[in-house]
């Protein structure tokens, strides 16, 4: 009890309040060194941003695959260029099947319509008989008139002219229905060769090929795939973020293998929703054209739905549900907040932080309330 009190008396002097003051801080210190590291941002003011984010696919905007519509020899077709593609313009030929066969139908019919026409143009035989025959019965009647001729006689020229008329007329029949049929079976080779060249439908490019010269091909075989240059940009958010995203908003857009951002806007929103993967799609048209993003691009995609300028911004990783962890003299103290607009990358404070807190970010370590840090400032 005696050593006791001397040493109770001891710390009593002045000098042995110091000794305990200097060991109780470098016991603090020395807890401080083996503390976790955590980062630690600064509340700050700026453009709080009410966004979503979605997975992105790229395709084309028109898609159609070619087949040839007859049948035969496919002859000739055009290569794709180094970059896996052949740009091609509206109506634009790039494989032609075989038509010498049908070339020599065709100039067969057009003869036979040449002929045939001509000898339209020439005339009947039988013209100059039913001339004569046409002179004959005038003077025959005349001389019925007066008597010098008689009706047998008479009606006998009748029959004769009749005669030859009729066959003037089948000729002329036989002739116009020959050359009418030479016409049709003319038209439908020359539609069929017209067939036989197959052309881009649209203004884009010829992608992937199926068939390769020299192949034959039953009729509806397919050729090739051409693609439309303009792009269909899909984003696929969820369910519940798809609330309050609307046509015109701004979009920035980000594409694996493509180290740059794009932006652009909302041009079209998705009539339905899927509901086995409770997903809705937004449609986006980029700002300016570009080359480096192709059919087959993903990647993901911030849609903006409003802005609010100076407000209170924190990032996004240092909220926990709704608290964060302020960092005041090396220890954390968990803190209840009121959120306001949200991103992903940061998020507004509307009541509970001010512009001198600052807070914990997550990271490795787990957070917990009253827990000694040593804080490294970010900025995010």
């Amino acid at each position: 009890m005696k050593k006791f009190e001397e040493i109770w008396n001891r710390f009593r002097t002045p000098s042995g309040i110091a000794s305990v003051a200097l060991a109780l801080v470098l016991l603090w210190i020395a807890g401080g060194l083996f503390a976790p590291m955590v980062e630690v941002a600064r509340v700050a003011k700026g453009t709080a941003i009410a966004a979503v984010t979605g997975t992105v696919r790229v395709t084309a905007l028109k898609e159609v695959l070619v087949k040839n519509q007859v049948e035969g020899r496919l002859a000739s077709i055009r290569r794709l260029d180094v970059s896996g593609k052949l740009p091609l313009k509206e109506k634009e030929p790039f494989a032609q099947m075989d038509t010498a066969e049908l070339d020599r139908e065709i100039a067969f019919y057009q003869e036979r319509q040449r002929i045939l026409k001509e000898q339209i143009d020439i005339g009947s035989d039988q013209e100059v008989p039913i001339a004569n025959v046409r002179t004959d019965l005038r003077v025959a009647e005349t001389l019925f008139k007066s008597g010098q001729y008689s009706q047998a006689d008479l009606d006998k020229k009748r029959r004769e002219l009749e005669g030859l008329e009729r066959t003037w007329q089948k000729e002329h029949l036989s002739l116009d229905r020959d050359l009418t049929e030479a016409t049709y079976e003319l038209q439908i080779r020359q539609d069929k060769r017209g067939k036989m060249t197959l052309m881009s439908p649209m203004d884009g490019a010829l992608c992937e090929i199926y068939a390769v010269a020299g192949q034959v091909l039953p009729q509806d075989s397919p050729v090739a795939l051409v693609r439309s240059d303009e792009l269909l940009i899909e984003v696929s958010l969820a369910e519940e973020d798809f609330p309050g995203v609307a046509v015109g908003q701004k979009a920035c857009l980000s594409f694996t293998g493509i180290d740059k951002t794009f932006t652009g806007r909302v041009s079209k929103l998705a009539a339905y929703g899927n509901p086995d993967t409770r997903r809705r799609s937004a449609f986006v048209k980029l700002d300016a054209a570009t080359d480096a993003i192709v059919p087959g691009s993903t990647g993901y995609a911030t849609l903006i739905k409003a802005e609010k300028p100076g407000a209170l911004i924190i990032p996004r990783r240092a909220l926990f549900g709704d608290t964060v962890y302020v960092s005041q003299f090396g220890y954390l103290h968990r803190r209840k907040v009121e959120l306001g607009f949200q991103s992903f990358a940061t998020v507004e404070i509307t009541g509970g932080l001010w512009t001198w807190d600052d807070v914990a970010l997550a990271g490795a370590k787990e957070l917990n309330d009253g827990m000694r840090i040593n804080a490294r400032m970010v900025k995010e």
